[in-house]
């Protein structure tokens, strides 16, 4: 009895070792058609982000153009407007600072009386 208890503790191995690789290879393919079916689904999407993407850069790309075309005009404007305002600003400064003096000059000789320039 012995050597056919050997046979089916045998027989038992192989046989669970193959229904073993059968659940194996059973698995395998149920993973692998989810992984198609996944694949699937995901590569519509995975195009749209792309397409988006590529707007997205498209459009930062035109907005920085902009921003780099509006930030030359407004130097420009700024520097013809400095060199137009400076200027008479300059002068209106200069003349407001004379005719100061010359009220100060004028109200201190009224104070004391006199139109002298010795006194």
């Amino acid at each position: 009895m012995t050597n056919v208890a050997g046979w089916i503790t045998a027989i038992s191995v192989l046989v669970i070792a193959l229904a073993l690789t059968v659940g194996l290879v059973a698995a395998a393919i149920v993973i692998r058609k989810s992984l198609a079916r996944l694949t699937e689904v995901a590569n519509p999407a995975i195009k749209r982000a792309e397409a988006t993407l590529s707007k997205v850069e498209e459009i930062a790309g035109t907005v920085e153009e902009t921003m780099e075309d509006v930030s030359r005009k407004v130097k420009s404007t700024t520097s013809v407007i400095e060199d137009a305002v400076k200027p008479p600003l300059i002068g209106i400064s200069s003349m407001l600072a004379g005719v100061s003096k010359g009220l100060q000059v004028w109200s201190e000789t009224s104070k004391r009386g006199g139109n002298s320039k010795d006194e």
